[in-house]
């Protein structure tokens, strides 16, 4: 008798969570909205005590798809208390004099805008000579700064189709002429092993 009652109280107590289980929907990442116990003094801000620098930039310019004018960007920066902003894929030769005529000359003290290499120069055995060449004119012209993209150690080859090595000396006079000049050198690295595993 106690057998059959235990029985019965089991598969009343299963029943029960089956059908919650069937009534309840999954609870996605979609649906998951927790909302904060924390319970602490806010101090609301709305300006800055300091204006602020955005070195981190890479802008569009006019004739660019979904550019925004200059005047608009610095009256968004205005607007939140950001004094300069570093724009650091500014090209060379004639890119960097676009960038130059749309952001920095028109707003000095706002835009500040790096150069780039110009990778052309690996068909030559003397391509750092030519880069470092390259940047004394582009500082001459208005650059405050170097940028290196991840093409540098990723995608750069030489001739042979070799990939450019980061540490390769003939690189040298790039990195005096960057000193020699008090230039900053922005370099993109670090991205994750996991970039490199295959797809899945």
């Amino acid at each position: 008798m106690r057998r059959r009652v235990a029985y019965a109280l089991l598969s009343a107590v299963l029943a029960v969570g089956c059908n919650a289980r069937q009534a309840s929907p999954e609870l996605t990442l979609k649906r998951y909205a927790p909302v904060s116990k924390l319970h602490a003094a806010r101090t609301p801000l709305t300006r800055l005590k300091f204006r602020a620098i955005d070195f981190h930039q890479h802008i569009r310019l006019q004739g660019e798809r979904n550019a925004l004018a200059p005047a608009e960007i610095v009256a968004t920066m205005d607007r939140f208390d950001v004094e300069t902003m570093v724009h650091l894929t500014g090209g060379y030769g004639a890119e960097l004099e676009r960038t130059l005529n749309q952001l920095a000359r028109p707003h000095p003290g706002r835009f500040i805008v790096f150069t780039e290499l110009n990778w052309d120069h690996l068909k030559q055995p003397d391509f750092g000579v030519r880069m470092a060449a390259d940047i004394k004119a582009a500082v001459a012209a208005g650059a405050r700064g170097l940028k290196l993209l991840k093409w540098f150690g990723l995608g750069a080859r030489h001739p042979d189709g070799t990939l450019v090595r980061v540490d390769d000396a003939r690189f040298d006079p790039v990195w005096k002429m960057c000193g020699d000049l008090r230039i900053p050198v922005a370099i993109h690295t670090g991205d994750p092993e996991a970039f490199f595993d295959p797809v899945d």
